[in-house]
């Protein structure tokens, strides 16, 4: 052996260790896989993207929220983040201009029906103002166009928005919901959906169904923890293979509104509805790297080339 292929040698000794570890952040999409009715295991490789950041309101009851703007970023998210987690990722839905009214959520909703299938994750955000109505103890979501004298007629009902999700789950999409209004809790409090075996729900909560969401100089916390993960801006979201969990992401949020959880201020609710026993499991997204992969060419006698190439991880979402 020459001092040539000693050097070779060496170097891919010490390269393997560390392209081992940077290779599942490389790659295919994510892959999660769910065994169906059929016993056929079904890829989730399709992301859809649905945003609602509400800032204006007609019915002076309801206060400006600057924050609403703070979706915008989801922008980014679709187009740097997505792409690289997901096989398919067809035009987002953006519902984030200054005024969003009742039929434009509306709207929205059908638009999704139409088009959901069982490889979908559907991914939600929603920022805006939330009430229980006095009268019927029901959650609202407040709209541009609502007036504060009649919920019932001029807001979108909690029990719309959890019929639109339990039918887009139970067509076997998993769902994960953000929604940071006050009250935000109280969109499932006492829930129970009738899932097949192929659906998911899971739920993010700002604020519990008695407390108020706050807006701190134009910006609400809840929204920005959520955001900074989904644009790999806060890596303790990521797992050990470089992914975001439902559950990590879980984590990452507690942990960063510890501060006005202690006092008592605001409090973010977790639920997850699905009859898979795997939910720790469930990935949303993958890290966003930098480096190229590394490849190792050496050349052979008589002109050919040996190429190392290091694998990739997948995970399986099973029962």
């Amino acid at each position: 052996m020459n001092l040539y292929d000693l050097f070779l040698c060496v170097l891919f000794v010490s390269m393997v260790s560390f392209a081992q570890e940077e290779i599942k952040n490389l790659g295919a999409s994510i892959i999660i896989e769910q065994q169906g009715n059929n016993g056929q295991y079904i890829s989730k490789n399709t992301v859809r993207l649905l945003t609602i950041g509400i800032k204006n309101f007609k019915d002076k009851k309801f206060d400006t929220l600057h924050s609403a703007s703070a979706l915008d970023r989801y922008g980014i998210v679709s187009e740097k983040v997505l792409p690289l987690s997901y096989e398919k990722h067809p035009e987002p839905i953006f519902l984030t201009a200054s005024n969003v009214n009742v039929s434009d959520v509306r709207d929205a909703f059908v638009k999704l029906k139409k088009e959901v299938s069982m490889s979908d994750i559907i991914i939600i955000s929603i920022l805006s103002h939330g009430v229980i109505d006095k009268d019927d103890g029901e959650y609202y979501l407040i709209c541009s166009d609502t007036d504060s004298r009649d919920y019932a007629s001029t807001a979108i009902p909690g029990s719309e928005i959890r019929a639109f999700l339990e039918y887009m789950a139970n067509n076997g999409a998993a769902v994960i919901v953000f929604i940071d209004t006050c009250h935000a809790a109280a969109l499932f409090d006492k829930t129970n959906f009738s899932l097949n075996s192929n659906g998911l729900i899971a739920y993010y909560a700002s604020s519990s169904s008695n407390q108020n969401a706050k807006e701190i100089y134009h910006k609400c916390r809840f929204t920005e923890v959520i955001l900074d993960v989904f644009q790999n801006k806060n890596q303790n979201a990521f797992n050990e293979y470089g992914f975001v969990t439902l559950k990590s992401l879980e984590a990452q949020i507690i942990a960063s509104l510890s501060s006005i959880t202690e006092q008592n201020q605001q409090t973010p609710v977790f639920a997850y509805f699905t009859n898979n026993d795997h939910v720790d499991e469930f990935c949303i997204i993958k890290r966003i790297h930098h480096h190229f992969p590394l490849l190792l060419f050496r050349q052979i006698k008589g002109g050919g080339w040996i190429i190392c190439l290091l694998g990739l991880k997948a995970f399986r979402w099973q029962e």
